[in-house]
C-alpha cells in the first residue's frame, strides 16, 4: 500500500530534496494520518459510549488531537514551502516550527484536562462493561495506529523530515496507550475494587503530556538554534579539505532558516603567496560542492597563512604550548605576525570550551606574561564553544 500511495500522490518521490516533492510527502502524510484519526476517534467515541468507559473517552480524545496536529502540519508545510520575500527574506521554513509550538500548547492542555478528568474517574468510579466484540474492535484501531507508524517511518527515513518522524512516534505510542486501555478493560471485569479505568485513563493523560512536553522541547530548541548535525559538519570539512589549495578551516557555523533552508560560513585559510583569483576559485568549488551535496548555501571566508616565516612559526608553537598549559580544551586559529606595525602585532583566536573555568582577561595575562620576552603587541579574538565546531585542530597539509 506505501509503494501504490506513493506512485499515485507523489511524483518524482525519487527527488526528496527538492522542495516540492517534499511537500507532497509531507501532504501525503498529514492527510493520511487525518483520515485515520478521524476514524479512529469515531469508532473508539462509539465504543466508550457503548461501555460507558473514560479511559477509551481518553484514547478517543487522543486521536483527535492527533487528527489536530496533522492538521496543523499540514499548514505548516505549505506555510514553510511560500519563497522568501521583502520581509522574510529567508524564507518561510520556520513557520513549521512556529506551528509545532501553538500544536504543542494545545496537546498540552487537552493532557491537563484529561488529567484532571481521570483523577476525578479514579476518586468517583463508575462502572465499565466490555464486550468480546468491543475489544477487539479496539484491538483492530490499535493495529491502524501501528500501520500508520510504520507508514510515517518510512517517509521520514526517505525526507529526513522530522516532523513526520516525530508523528510516528507519536502514533506507535498511541497504539501501546490503546492496548493499556483494553487491559484496563478487562481488569475491570475480574470485579476487583481498584479503578482500573480511572488509573489507565490517567496513564494515557500522562502519556499525552509526555509527548507535548517532548514535542515543545524539540520545538523550542529548533527555534533557539541546534548545533549543526556531526555527520553534515564532517561532510563540509571533508570537501574543503578536498580542495588542494585549502589548509585549514575553523569558524565553521551554519544557522538553521527550516526544513532545506540551511545558510552557513566557515573561514579556509589559503597559502598567503596565493593569488586573489586562484583562492577564489577553491572557495567557489568548496561552496559548490557543498550546495549539492547538502543543500546548505555556504559563504567561505579565505585567510592567508604563511608557513615559512620562522617567526610565525615560532609564535604557533609558543601559543599552542601555552594554551594546552592552561586547558587542554583550549585552541587557537588564525594566527599572523604583522611586522608593518611598530611594535609587530600578533592577532588570533582562542576557542574556549564549555565549562572551561578560565577567562578571558586571565587568559590574557597569562599569554601576554608567556611572550614577555619579545617586543609584540596581542590582539585576541576569543570565541566560546565546542573546539571541535570551531577548527579542524589546525591540521595543516
Amino acid at each position: 500500500m506505501y509503494n501504490c500511495l506513493i506512485r499515485k500522490f507523489v511524483p518524482d518521490s525519487r527527488h526528496p530534496e527538492r522542495s516540492d516533492v517534499r511537500l507532497a510527502y509531507g501532504t501525503l502524510s498529514s492527510g493520511t494520518g487525518i483520515i485515520v484519526n478521524l476514524l479512529l476517534f469515531a469508532v473508539k467515541l462509539g465504543v466508550a459510549v457503548s461501555l460507558h468507559s473514560f479511559s477509551v473517552v481518553s484514547d478517543a480524545f487522543n486521536n483527535l488531537t492527533d487528527c489536530l496536529s496533522n492538521v496543523l502540519a499540514l499548514a505548516g508545510f505549505r506555510l514553510a514551502d511560500k519563497p522568501a520575500d521583502r520581509e522574510h527574506p529567508y524564507g518561510h521554513g520556520r513557520m513549521e516550527y512556529v506551528v509545532g509550538f501553538a500544536l504543542t500548547l494545545a496537546v498540552i492542555m487537552v493532557g491537563l484536562q484529561l488529567l484532571g478528568n481521570g483523577i476525578r474517574h479514579i476518586l468517583q468510579p463508575e462502572p465499565a462493561l466490555a464486550s468480546g466484540g468491543m475489544l477487539v474492535i479496539l484491538g483492530v484501531t490499535a493495529a491502524m495506529k501501528l500501520w500508520l507508524s510504520s507508514f510515517n517511518s518510512r517517509i521520514a527515513d526517505c525526507t529526513d523530515n522530522v516532523a513526520v518522524r516525530a508523528s510516528a512516534l507519536d502514533a506507535r505510542s498511541d497504539a501501546l496507550v490503546t492496548l493499556m486501555t483494553i487491559a484496563a478493560l478487562l481488569l475491570e471485569q475480574t470485579g476487583s475494587c481498584l479503578p482500573f479505568d480511572g488509573l489507565a485513563g490517567l496513564l494515557v493523560s500522562l502519556f499525552i503530556l509526555r509527548s507535548g512536553v517532548s514535542m515543545g522541547r524539540d520545538v523550542i530548541n529548533r527555534i533557539l538554534g541546534q548545533p549543526l548535525p556531526q555527520e553534515d559538519r564532517d561532510h563540509i570539512v571533508r570537501i574543503l579539505r578536498e580542495e588542494p589549495e585549502i589548509l585549514s578551516v575553523h569558524d565553521l557555523e551554519v544557522h538553521d532558516y527550516g526544513p532545506a533552508r540551511r545558510m552557513g560560513s566557515v573561514h579556509a585559510e589559503v597559502r598567503a603567496d596565493m593569488s586573489l583569483l586562484e583562492a577564489h576559485r577553491a572557495v567557489d568549488r568548496a561552496e559548490q560542492r557543498i550546495m549539492d551535496e547538502l543543500g546548505i548555501r555556504m559563504t567561505i571566508h579565505a585567510d592567508p597563512y604563511d608557513g615559512t616565516d620562522p617567526r610565525t612559526l615560532k609564535y604557533r608553537q609558543l601559543v599552542q604550548k601555552q594554551l594546552q598549559a592552561m586547558d587542554s580544551g583550549l585552541a587557537y586559529h588564525d594566527l599572523r605576525l604583522d611586522d608593518k606595525e611598530e611594535p609587530p602585532v600578533l592577532s588570533f583566536d582562542v576557542v574556549i570550551p564549555y565549562g572551561c573555568s578560565l577567562g578571558t582577561e586571565e587568559i590574557t595575562e597569562q599569554l601576554r606574561d608567556a611572550l614577555a620576552a619579545d617586543d609584540i603587541q596581542l590582539m585576541i579574538t576569543f570565541d566560546s564553544g565546542d573546539p571541535n565546531e570551531k577548527t579542524d585542530h589546525l591540521a595543516y597539509k
